[in-house]
């Protein structure tokens, strides 16, 4: 028997007070484990939907389940032991006078004895390169290590359902490959990430499975990297392919670009002189 999806969106619509209508019918399930890359334009209903993931808001239409239970009769502080958020600003996150505070507030307020709590604020403050930094005050730190500290927070929860909203942006290379590692490492436990972001390279690089959104519904969902090297069904809504794809497509065979999502994949097919045919 398959077990059940950690998050269960059924016909769920939509609208904000001025009447903008933000999402339309939408039905998704995730399941635990899956590594979702959610895309779309400005306005597609993205944010919206992942509001209503943990209880931010409430479907006017439509229900939404996480572990089989209705968000709209759970408490925010209940939904949080299962899922967590990573807001695209930091400062809409931070609230704690150290680095170490803000770390520890989560597991902290889930119950966890204080050695648990101490042993997961070390580890996630040094997986994060943040270990030198633990008594400094997080709003004095550049915006790059703020949003580190935001990351090191949601996954020092260790929720089974992170959301993750533009993780990588305003980190330099070695923070977002910092950041990337850490991020892998709390999925290889088992937890169902869905990540929001106009990068697609990224997209590539962290999920399996890719559901892009427009005018508030849901209108592709499969295979990530079937996706992501369709150039037609990315270009209808508004979206270009990852630099590494596009840079294949420009210079490799058709099979060989096809299968082009990081930089490992594309030195291999190089290395194997899979060029494109001369006209």
């Amino acid at each position: 028997m398959n077990p059940p999806p950690i998050a269960d969106l059924t016909d769920v619509s939509f609208t904000y007070e001025d009447g903008t209508r933000a999402l339309d019918g939408v039905s998704l399930r995730i399941k635990s484990g899956e590594r979702i890359g959610l895309i779309g334009e400005n306005g597609a209903g993205k944010s919206t939907l992942c509001k209503h993931l943990n209880g931010l808001f409430h479907p006017a239409k439509g229900k939404v389940l996480i572990d089989g239970e209705d968000v709209a009769k759970s408490k925010a502080s209940h939904l949080a032991r299962t899922v967590g958020y990573l807001f695209q600003n930091p400062d809409h996150q931070i609230f704690k006078s150290t680095v170490y505070d803000e770390v520890a507030f989560g597991p902290k307020n889930i119950g966890l004895r204080d050695n648990e709590v101490a042993d997961r604020v070390e580890r996630y403050l040094e997986l994060t390169g943040l270990s030198d930094l633990a008594k400094s005050p997080p709003l004095m730190l550049s915006f790059g290590l703020r949003r580190m500290v935001t990351i090191a927070s949601v996954l020092s929860m260790e929720q089974r359902l992170i959301i993750l909203d533009e993780p990588t942006a305003w980190l330099d290379y070695g923070q977002a490959v910092l950041a990337k590692e850490a991020i892998r490492g709390r999925l290889a436990s088992g937890a169902a990430m869905i990540l929001v972001t106009h990068d697609l390279q990224l997209v590539a690089e962290m999920a399996d499975r890719v559901v892009i959104m427009s005018g508030g519904r849901v209108v592709a969902d499969g295979d990530a990297k079937k996706i992501l090297s369709d150039p037609d069904i990315l270009m209808k809504y508004g979206l270009d392919p990852p630099p590494l794809t596009k840079l294949a497509n420009e210079l490799l065979s058709e099979e060989a670009a096809s299968e082009i999502f990081a930089v490992a994949d594309f030195i291999n097919a190089v290395k194997k002189k899979k060029w494109k045919a001369s006209k």
